[in-house]
């Protein structure tokens, strides 16, 4: 995950647990996935192009079919369900997998780091609704630190946010790991 969209994410999940992030190095853009998972985003489907101009350090924000279809990784990410990722959660190395609600929508990060996944799911349908994908170094075929495919759950005011994507009212828990007074267990 680059150092922006990592800082992004971080700032995201900082605001909504409570914590302090670390100093903003601004948004973060990108259209394929963490490991090639987008790799094929933007070859051939005008939709699946890379925004242009793409700013250094920005996220880029694609249709979810750009992720889905492009590699076995993205099926596979896009088929995820609510109880695969509560069964996945294993906070190993001492890490905090959480889960965030709010807005009709549900999302998962399992694991921390300098790359990873978060899988957006709606709580009507639990269907995938959108994949954030992030690294610290530039990655996919739009060389961007992160990609947001279809839909996202931020924060407000996150730089990584489009408008839809933004939240004011999110309620965050622990799968699992060391729950917080602002990140208690889930139930």
């Amino acid at each position: 995950m680059s150092v922006g969209a990592r800082a992004a994410l971080v700032v995201a999940l900082a605001v909504v647990a409570g914590c302090s992030p670390p100093p903003s190095t601004g948004a973060s853009s990108g259209a394929a996935g963490q490991g090639g998972a987008g790799g094929a985003a933007g070859q051939g489907d005008a939709a699946c192009a890379c925004p242009s101009p793409l700013a250094p350090g920005a996220t880029a924000h694609l249709p979810l079919a750009c992720l889905c279809g492009a590699s076995t990784q993205g099926q596979f990410l896009c088929t995820r369900t609510d109880a695969d990722l509560r069964a996945d959660a294993s906070c190993g190395a001492g890490e905090t997998d959480v889960r965030v609600t709010g807005c009709g929508k549900v999302s998962y990060q399992l694991g921390e780091g300098y790359a990873g996944s978060v899988l957006v799911l709606s709580k009507t349908t639990g269907a995938v609704v959108g994949v954030y994908e992030f690294s610290d170094t530039p990655f996919g075929s739009c060389a961007a630190f992160g990609y947001v495919y279809g839909e996202g759950l931020f924060p407000m005011g996150v730089a990584v946010a489009a408008p839809a994507d933004a939240c004011a009212q999110l309620d965050t828990c622990a799968l699992c790991g060391t729950p917080t007074s602002t990140t208690p267990a889930c139930l």
